[in-house]
């Protein structure tokens, strides 16, 4: 079986961020879709949730490898 994990989280209105099992999170442009920065390899295992500052300026992530990261969101 196959399972699927990824969560979703909006910066603002013009951009929002994903996280995944493959242990990636990726930062996107909602209006075109396009991928506009990538974090690899951020934790071991996969990444769970995901949460940004107030102002969008900083996020950090979460991982089943029991971690908390913390990141400057690019603009």
């Amino acid at each position: 079986m196959v399972v699927v994990h990824y969560m979703i989280r909006f910066i603002g209105i013009e951009r929002f961020a994903s996280c995944s099992y493959d242990k990636t999170m990726k930062i996107w442009e909602l209006r075109s879709h396009q991928l506009l920065h990538a974090f690899d390899k951020c934790h071991s295992d996969q990444i769970t949730g995901i949460a940004f500052s107030p102002s969008g300026d900083a996020m950090v992530s979460v991982s089943d490898d029991a971690s908390v990261q913390h990141y400057n969101t690019p603009q």
